[in-house]
């Protein structure tokens, strides 16, 4: 498989690793050689650690990934693959089993750091130096594919998904004409806007073919990353200037109370009524939610029902994670101001 002459059908039928060893890998031959030799058992663990921690199974292609990583020597600090720019690449999540998860779990600060996570199913992939990101989803997946996001920090809106092939080609391909010693992605501009329309037409592809699967009612990120949105900022204390219009973009009450049949199935939706009804000043329905919260499978979940059902039970001396009693009380306040009648249960 060659960058040259790759089409829609080739790079649809290729493997991912063999995306990556095109166009990532500096040595594609020592690449797929560590990628045969990779450690099973550490792979299994880290896919175990996530699951304990969050409380679903994510999909078939993370463990896919996991092991691209190991063979690049990201991990490792090795990196022996071709950079994209300034850009960074880490798949990222919270692991209950290191240094710093303890004191994070204990203060509850691990609700702002993985606020895209616990509410979307989003975590960092990469991310340049102006400060935007790729986020990938980890929800369940009728494919058992990863989908990616673009993340502009400047607007935090989420652009359309695209499959983990998509996002290498789009990402390692450049309009640079190719000359000795160059990436093997300096294509030239010609070549390169055509590379951007075969992966438009894969991701419409996969698009089509998850319409097409039998409903299983699983969450999308796109959407949950909508609604959730004006919590992005809120549980770091720093409400949005436009936390009406992202309001108006949230669910209410009936929303909440249709959902309740999914919240043990989709962690992601038991977290977002727990800290929306908290923010929203609905304490009842915050108090049966955190009920189903503290049974879940996913430690994190458990963690953050614990913190809020405190909350509930002395505001005045329980903190939000980082958030001061004082300073949680003040952004309460606001969000109901700005929140919907159908919001608010009183």
């Amino acid at each position: 498989m060659r960058i040259e002459t790759l089409s829609t059908d080739e790079l649809r039928g290729a493997r991912l690793a063999d995306v990556v060893a095109m166009l990532v890998a500096r040595n594609p031959d020592a690449f797929n050689a560590r990628l045969a030799g990779t450690d099973a058992e550490g792979l299994a663990a880290l896919r175990r650690g996530f699951e304990a921690a969050f409380g679903w199974a994510p999909p078939a292609e993370f463990d896919d990934w996991l092991a691209i990583e190991a063979a690049l020597g990201i991990d490792a600090g090795e990196e022996d693959y071709w950079g994209a720019g300034d850009r960074s690449l880490l798949l990222d999540f919270f692991n209950p089993e290191s240094h710093q998860a303890t004191e994070a779990l204990a203060s509850g600060a691990f609700l702002a750091q993985n606020a895209e996570g616990l509410l979307a199913g989003l975590f960092p992939l990469s991310e340049d130096a102006s400060g935007d990101r790729a986020l990938a989803s980890l929800l369940p997946d009728s494919l058992g594919l990863l989908r990616v996001h673009s993340f502009r920090h400047e607007r935090g809106d989420l652009g359309e998904a695209q499959c983990l092939k998509s996002f290498v080609v789009n990402q390692w391909s450049s309009e640079d004409a190719s000359e000795a010693g160059s990436p093997p992605g300096d294509v030239g501009l010609v070549r390169y806007e055509y590379l951007m329309e075969l992966t438009a037409m894969l991701d419409m592809a996969m698009a089509t073919e998850r319409q097409a699967q039998p409903s299983l009612e699983l969450p999308d990120s796109a959407q949950l990353y909508l609604r959730s949105r004006w919590l992005m900022r809120m549980v770091w204390g720093q409400p949005s200037e436009l936390l009406s219009e992202l309001l108006a973009q949230a669910p209410g009450l009936s929303e909440w109370d249709a959902e309740r049949t999914l919240w043990r199935r989709h962690p992601v939706l038991t977290n977002y009524w727990m800290v929306a009804h908290s923010f929203l000043g609905n304490d009842s329905a915050c108090a049966e939610t955190v009920a189903v919260g503290l049974q879940a499978s996913g430690l994190l979940t458990r963690r953050l029902a614990e913190h809020i059902r405190q909350l509930l039970a002395a505001p005045e001396d329980t903190h939000l994670g980082r958030l001061e009693p004082a300073t949680f009380k003040e952004l309460r306040r606001i969000t109901r101001a700005s929140a919907r009648s159908d919001q608010l249960s009183v």
